[in-house]
């Protein structure tokens, strides 16, 4: 039988876990910005998922350039590589701003799959969840006729829907990006990504706020991206 360490205390969380009863080491703990979590390459030995703050996904490719793959905010998880056979990260992982993240033990998280069908179901939808993001992510990736203005466009819409914080100017990402950093996420250079911001904000459409972005008008973007979203 499942260990009763009690229901997820969490209380602004919304993951998989949620509502059920969970073995004692899944317990939140609470990381500083700038820590590793793990490096591309190291062995797995569990999953994660953020219950606040924010953390970065990256990956190195061989020519040793940086690529952010995906910004993972409240109830975003990572579970697939605990899930797979996979034997070392095929990514890294550090937190980007102070969090609290439950670290999921391998072997803990695969004797409760084994012990819950209700897990399992939830466990379903999330891995269809994120496979969902990641084949979208693909598909813009591949597109060659897609713009750096759209594909920032798409990249502020997708940080929005996990970071952004509703305030009466708009909807603010609440995240302090420098522009290697968006960069990297968007996949261009510093100056093009530098360029593709001037573009937004005469369109009124973003606003910076200093390393923060202010989005002014949500449907002018999704207008403006549409068939990508």
């Amino acid at each position: 039988m499942l260990a009763r360490g009690g229901a997820m205390p969490c209380e602004h969380c919304h993951c998989f876990l949620g509502g059920l009863q969970t073995p004692e080491d899944f317990q939140p703990e609470l990381y500083q910005a700038g820590v590793t979590l793990f490096e591309q390459g190291d062995p797995v030995h569990a999953g994660f998922i953020v219950c606040k703050g924010a953390v970065q996904l990256e990956e190195r490719t061989a020519q040793g350039s940086r690529v952010i793959l995906k910004f993972l905010g409240a109830s975003d998880s990572l579970i697939d590589e605990a899930l797979s056979d996979y034997t070392k990260h095929q990514v890294a992982a550090q937190t980007v701003r102070d969090s609290q993240i439950i670290r999921l033990p391998r072997a803990s998280l695969l004797r409760m799959l084994s012990e819950s069908p209700h897990l399992c179901q939830r466990m379903v939808l999330e891995l269809a969840r994120q496979y969902t993001f990641w084949i979208r992510r693909l598909v813009i990736a591949l597109d060659g006729d897609l713009g750096v203005c759209e594909r920032l466009a798409l990249a502020l819409l997708d940080l929005s829907s996990t970071l952004g914080i509703h305030t009466s100017e708009g909807l603010l990402i609440d995240l302090e990006l420098n522009s290697q950093q968006w960069a990297d996420y968007v996949g261009c250079r510093r100056q093009t990504i530098s360029q593709a911001f001037s573009n937004l904000e005469k369109r009124e459409w973003i606003e910076r706020r200093g390393k923060r972005v202010l989005l002014k008008d949500v449907e002018a973007l999704k207008q403006f991206v549409r068939p990508y979203i």
